[in-house]
């Protein structure tokens, strides 16, 4: 399938943010405590808002692609790990064994989904 210019450019805006999100979940991991929490915590549910939007488009642009399914699914289950996570408040150990092992997951399984549609 040949994409155009701009479906292209989503689907490395999109995996720009999912870069994104690892950068923000390993300075958590590295610094639990850092002055920059709250910022990269609010960073965070933002880029996975934004991830979640774009996720009707890409399952329009790549309908024949049953996986795309099956990645939102994982993906949605991040969002759980994660929204259970904030509200039991600074469970280090559930963070850096389940969410972001569990996200680290997903992202390369849609990074792999999506390599033959980025790749010129």
């Amino acid at each position: 399938m040949k994409l155009q210019e701009s479906q292209l450019e989503f689907f490395h805006q999109y995996q720009g943010m999912l870069k994104v999100i690892s950068e923000g979940f390993s300075y958590l991991e590295d610094n639990p405590y850092g002055s920059a929490r709250s910022q990269v915590l609010s960073d965070l549910v933002l880029a996975f808002q934004k991830l979640s939007e774009s996720h009707d488009t890409m399952s329009s642009l790549l309908d024949e692609n049953e996986g795309i399914s099956c990645k939102v699914s994982e993906f949605h289950e991040v969002v759980l790990l994660l929204s259970d996570w904030m509200e039991e408040k600074d469970d280090y150990e559930k963070l850096t064994s389940h969410i972001i092992p569990r996200y680290e997951e997903f992202r390369q399984s849609m990074e792999q989904t999506l390599h033959p549609y980025t790749v010129s």
